[in-house]
C-alpha cells in the first residue's frame, strides 16, 4: 500500500459513523471497489503483522524463566 492509499484508508477509518453512512450513500461504484482493494490490502498488513510477531514469540529463549519460577513450583 503506497502513501496515498495509506493516507485514504486512514482518512476513511477514522471517519464517524454518521459521515462513514454519509460516504456509503454518496460513494460511486469505483469508489467502494477502491475501498474494498484497500482493506483487503490492509487485512493482508495484518495477517503478516500477526505471522511475524508469531514467529518472534516462538523464537524467545524462556528458559532462564522457566529455570527461576521452578523454585517457586511446589
Amino acid at each position: 500500500m503506497n502513501d496515498y492509499d495509506k493516507n485514504n484508508y486512514e482518512y476513511v477509518m477514522s471517519l464517524s459513523e454518521e459521515d462513514y453512512d454519509e460516504f456509503l450513500e454518496t460513494a460511486s461504484e469505483d469508489d467502494l471497489s477502491y475501498l474494498q482493494e484497500l482493506m483487503d490490502q490492509k487485512k493482508v498488513e495484518l495477517q503478516m503483522n500477526i505471522h511475524e510477531f508469531e514467529d518472534k514469540l516462538a523464537s524467545i529463549d524462556v528458559s532462564q524463566a522457566q529455570q527461576f519460577l521452578r523454585k517457586f513450583m511446589l
